[in-house]
């Protein structure tokens, strides 16, 4: 009896650590430019910064508003901190960045976010400026646009981490009910044997 005691000790306390264990998969806590921000200084480096230390492995590309894949030189890992340097700095538009990393727990985890980069280059300054700004204003309403759609896109990737995590919880809390009927079963089978 006091074998059968011993193990389901174990059992529970293995239940007891293993949710604690699952749940902490690593996330961005947030970047620099941050997501959805608007800078007005040429970028040419981005930095992610993520809620537990990451490994080698991870990956970030960088995309234009026009579809163009911006040249990263290198990515360097520095505890939880990304580091992606780029070839050249940012021209003025909205720019997506995309990563993909190895967590602290070895799960791969994926995610993306924007940001604006505003800055004035030399040719616009000599080109006639006011009739491009008048230009400008209905592309600024559809950026406008773009943004909120972008915002919505990127709630998604947080959703789907909170929704892995509660699915993984409401694994663990079957799991655990069932073992813990089936320790119950064996019990009380024991019970009835001894007293036979």
């Amino acid at each position: 009896m006091f074998k059968y005691l011993i193990i389901i000790a174990t059992i529970i306390s293995t239940l007891i650590v293993n949710p604690v264990v699952s749940s902490a998969h690593s996330s961005l806590e947030g970047s620099t430019p941050a997501d959805g921000e608007t800078v007005e200084y040429s970028v040419d480096v981005v930095t992610l910064k993520f809620n537990t230390s990451i490994k080698e492995g991870s990956t970030l590309t960088i995309t234009s508003d026009t579809g163009e894949q911006v040249e990263v030189s290198s990515v360097s890992l520095q505890d939880n901190l990304m580091l992606g340097q780029l070839s050249k700095s940012l021209l003025s538009g909205t720019y997506t960045v995309h990563y993909e990393i190895v967590g602290e727990d070895s799960h791969v985890v994926d995610g993306e976010f924007s940001f604006t980069v505003k800055v004035d280059s030399p040719e616009k300054e000599d080109e006639a400026a006011e009739p491009k700004e008048e230009a400008d204003k209905p592309s600024t309403d559809q950026q406008t646009d773009d943004d909120a759609n972008n915002d919505t896109a990127q709630e998604n990737p947080n959703e789907q981490t909170t929704n892995e995590n509660e699915l993984s919880n409401t694994v663990i809390a079957i799991a655990a009910v069932l073992i813990v009927a089936g320790i119950g079963l064996v019990w009380w089978m024991l019970q009835k044997k001894g007293s036979e």
